[in-house]
């Protein structure tokens, strides 16, 4: 998440980043709106603390002389119950401010391609020579259902598997790494992993940077 200082400071370049995102720039003004009224609030409650205790004060003067303190407690009571809203405030704005924060992407180098999708992909650099297969190359996870090395059941309620993930049932539930079933499974899994890691690392893309 980017520093707020960030979005006080140099509002355009979050912008013009988020518009090589093809994302709404006028999120970064949405940010700086909640963020105003949160530092009004703190502001505020900044001016009515010290004024309570102020009169916290004063009320010790005057109950050591023997004197009446009742319009000052009273006076302190009502900023006190002010002092409750206006924080309530300040906390509503601080936390609508941040969720919205989570939304803006980090600053993208200017080296990073103006793309919509993979298809605008710049290659950088290659390494090895690619490797054409008489076969199709399995995906890593077609490897772990094909052993029946991990788990697809996952214990956290309501996460579904990943639609974009091959010939797993998307109505199951799948973890968010896979758990070894049994250690008989271990050595072969690995093989099959580090197997299939060379397979990718020889094809055409496999090591575009």
């Amino acid at each position: 998440m980017l520093d707020i200082k960030l979005f006080r400071e140099n509002p355009t370049l979050i912008k013009e980043s988020e518009k090589r995102r093809f994302k709404n720039p006028k999120l970064v003004d949405e940010v700086l709106k909640y963020d105003l009224l949160w530092r009004k609030e703190i502001a505020k409650l900044s001016k009515l603390r010290s004024m309570r205790n102020t009169v916290s004060r004063e009320i010790n003067v005057l109950k050591k002389a023997g004197k009446s303190a009742t319009s000052k407690i009273k006076a302190m009571r009502e900023t006190s119950e002010k002092i409750s809203k206006i924080d309530a405030n300040a906390k509503k704005h601080l936390r609508a401010r941040d969720e919205l924060r989570y939304k803006v992407g980090n600053i993208l180098d200017e080296s990073v391609p103006i793309a919509k999708d993979e298809s605008g992909n710049v290659t950088v650099r290659k390494w090895g020579r690619p490797t054409k297969f008489r076969f199709k190359p399995k995906h890593q996870a077609d490897l772990i259902k094909l052993i029946d090395g991990a788990s697809l059941i996952s214990s956290v309620p309501g996460l579904k598997a990943n639609p974009h993930t091959p010939n797993l049932n998307p109505e199951r539930s799948v973890p968010n790494s896979f758990v070894i079933r049994e250690n008989r499974y271990f050595f072969c899994f690995w093989f099959l992993i580090s197997t299939e890691f060379k397979i990718i690392g020889s094809s055409p893309n496999s090591f575009d940077v």
